[in-house]
């Protein structure tokens, strides 16, 4: 019954005989079950373990019912389905039982084949409404997904720095994954470091990695292996993950973790990393965290771009700035030699008007 929604049964019934008849036809159909003999026992048993159904009979001793232990541990609408069993029919309709809460009425004796159709028919629904739920979710995280990369995109086109894209990515990334912690980063071009310049929005940032510095030169752990080999890695069991080097010390123990790469086509750009969603990751999670993480590269090319560009910049005006002073140096020069021109010409014009004078002087 390993694909059945329904997979743990109580029994509470206080005739050992028909407890025993239902017992063995329960495990004969493949379902787990236990049994409880009173009230009180199904209460202690309850306490300790969880289950998906209880088949209960409606006279569980004095002044206690089956309608009485569903009452109390379904308060409202949560809990375990209830299947009730009676043989006072003429006192609880089905009606009266249904209204009460239960998901369905059996009277006693109770005919197995009616018992075997019954839990058919909870199963179905239950598989029905479980699947309306899964569609209703994947609803939801397309509406989220879809909303998170409009939001992301227009961080590209908009005035915001690169530290404030970062933070968006991760934030997120991991709203999307329901993950509490994590952290951007992105490899310096030049040093081949890696940057991660959400660590100071972050104050758990440092439980993923071991070390509390914003720049890494060497790539260690799980982390450090999604950098190495470019490829997403997911975990719900990073201690016993061969790739991780040993979950780091921390104020929050790692055991659930995820990353995906930044990249722009083969080029290794920065990553993404998340952990310790209260569920297990998934495909899905991890789809969409490349998908971030695709954006965030598009942020980290924008960034290189701009340095480029700044580093262009700072070129020119210090060519220019070199220009400007080779002009301003060779204008002196210019003008020194001008100078000495106009005074070499003030003395020749000197010696002669000095000749002429001695010429007519003869």
């Amino acid at each position: 019954m390993t694909d059945n929604i329904i997979n743990n049964i109580l029994i509470v019934e206080d005739d050992k005989d028909y407890q025993m008849v239902i017992h063995r036809f329960l495990s004969g159909m493949g379902y787990s079950n236990e049994r409880a003999a009173s009230y009180e026992e199904a209460k202690s048993m309850l306490a300790q373990q969880s289950f998906d159904l209880i088949i209960s009979d409606i006279k569980l001793g004095p002044g206690k019912s089956g309608l009485d232990l569903m009452t109390e541990v379904r308060q409202g609408s949560g809990g375990p389905d209830f299947i009730i069993m009676t043989g006072y029919t003429e006192d609880y309709s089905y009606v009266d039982i249904i209204k009460a809460g239960a998901a369905d009425f059996i009277p006693k004796p109770v005919q197995l084949e009616e018992l075997e159709a019954k839990l058919q028919r909870l199963e179905r629904e239950k598989q029905t409404l479980s699947a309306l739920e899964a569609t209703r979710k994947a609803l939801i995280m397309g509406t989220n997904i879809n909303t998170c990369l409009v939001e992301l995109s227009r961080s590209l086109l908009s005035q915001k720095t690169f530290e404030e894209i970062s933070s968006c990515c991760l934030e997120h990334a991991k709203y999307l994954t329901d993950s509490p912690i994590g952290f951007a980063g992105y490899i310096d071009h030049h040093t081949g470091y890696l940057y991660c310049p959400t660590f100071s929005g972050d104050v758990f940032a440092n439980c993923l990695v071991q070390d509390k510095e914003s720049v890494f030169k060497e790539f260690t752990g799980l982390w450090g292996w999604m950098l190495k080999t470019k490829g997403s890695v997911l975990t719900n069991s990073p201690a016993d993950d061969p790739r991780s080097s040993g979950t780091p010390e921390g104020p929050v123990a790692i055991h659930r973790f995820l990353s995906a790469p930044a990249l722009a086509g083969q080029e290794l750009l920065g990553q993404i990393a998340l952990a310790n969603s209260d569920r297990d990751y998934t495909q899905v999670d991890v789809s969409v965290v490349e998908t971030v993480a695709g954006i965030y590269a598009q942020a980290i090319q924008r960034k290189w771009l701009e340095e480029e560009l700044k580093e262009e910049i700072a070129r020119r005006t210090e060519a220019e700035a070199g220009l400007r002073k080779a002009h301003a140096e060779l204008q002196i020069l210019l003008d020194d030699r001008n100078a000495r021109i106009i005074k070499a010409g003030e003395l020749l014009k000197k010696s002669v008007e000095r000749f002429k004078n001695i010429t007519d002087e003869e």
